[in-house]
């Protein structure tokens, strides 16, 4: 797979940035880690144009990525952010699913259900694959609730140490959501 590799600054931090694009998945692998530390810190994030540009409470996306971009500040890390919004669905299907959403007062799952439309598409594996390429360990702590995100680095041989769910605190939207993915999508508590 090809990519593009620059020396970036992510929140005040030096790290390094691939991007990549593979058969429309597309995103970037922020790096910044200990070459020496027997595990890496990584987060497996997808975008979410609502609460990273425009701080909405509806999900807990935001809360998600900037509470592992503290954690690289504090120790090491690699970020991999996917351009994949919405469980790849994209932002037509997002507008969509709100409306629908607002109008009959249906959840997210709901709201797919009646536009027909798969609960989560996305597919992890180009930027795992990318990821492998660029490390060292096969030891990671995968910060994430999303038991799908879990999959590809088993696949990759990685021995996952643990799985966090780094959620600290989270607005009445933002809960109700989490609540409806652990019940109706199987995402960790």
């Amino acid at each position: 797979m090809n990519y593009i590799s620059i020396d970036f600054s992510l929140h005040w931090l030096k790290t390094k940035a691939y991007y990549f694009d593979f058969n429309w998945e597309s995103g970037i692998i922020f790096t910044y880690w200990d070459l020496s530390k027997d595990f890496i810190d990584v987060r497996l994030h997808s975008s979410c144009f609502f609460s990273e540009i425009f701080w909405s409470d509806d999900c807990d996306c935001n809360e998600q990525l900037m509470h592992f971009i503290e954690i690289m500040k504090n120790s090491w890390g690699v970020l991999i952010y996917l351009f994949q919004e919405w469980r790849g669905q994209w932002i037509k299907n997002k507008f969509l699913a709100y409306g629908l959403s607002q109008k009959k007062w249906l959840d997210t799952k709901e709201a797919y259900d009646e536009l027909w439309l798969e609960q989560d598409v996305r597919n992890y594996i180009p930027a795992v694959d990318l990821f492998k390429s660029l490390i060292s360990t096969n030891i990671i702590n995968l910060h994430t609730n999303n038991p799908r995100k879990t999959k590809p680095f088993l696949d990759n041989n990685f021995i996952i140490n643990r799985e966090s769910i780094i959620i600290d605190w989270l607005s009445c939207n933002a809960s109700s959501y989490l609540k409806i993915k652990q019940e109706k999508l199987w995402h960790y508590s």
